[in-house]
């Protein structure tokens, strides 16, 4: 069971890490239209 709570917490933090990383390169570099949010 500690297993999947550690798979839970990993793929939580990795994907709002890469979450943030997308954001900060979208407001650096504004190639595209603003079509999404």
């Amino acid at each position: 069971m500690g297993e999947y709570l550690f798979i839970a917490a990993f793929v939580i933090f990795f994907g709002g890490l890469a979450l943030t990383i997308f954001q900060g390169l979208n407001h650096k570099f504004p190639k595209h239209h603003k079509t999404a949010t």
